[in-house]
């Protein structure tokens, strides 16, 4: 089985390239949230705001869905968990705690 380091991939950068995507959906998962609250607040009809509901619950599924797909290591293409995405200097992951390879 062909490697990440095999093709020649440099780890660092797409481990970086890896955490910006999520991030990037970290803030469209916002986004939906956000306009979840909006609608509720709002008087708009019925089936209008099922239909944007419905539309919210979805996107929030494809953001999990692609989170889960996206947020592996570069080098084993094992899950990094959910303990390393939260953001600040406390959580920052720097290695893969499956395969130790260096990520930061």
């Amino acid at each position: 089985m062909e490697t990440t380091l095999d093709r020649g991939i440099d780890v660092k950068a797409e481990f970086a390239r890896r955490r910006k995507a999520r991030n990037h959906a970290m803030l469209g998962l916002f986004v939906v949230l956000c306009v979840m609250l909006l609608v509720e607040n709002l008087d708009v009809d019925r089936w209008l705001a099922l239909a944007l509901f419905s539309v919210d619950i979805l996107a929030m599924l494809a953001f999990f869905v692609y989170a889960f797909r996206v947020w592996r290591c570069p080098v084993c293409n094992k899950y990094l968990g959910a303990q390393s995405t939260s953001f600040g200097p406390l959580r920052q992951l720097t290695s893969c705690p499956k395969c130790q390879a260096e990520l930061v």
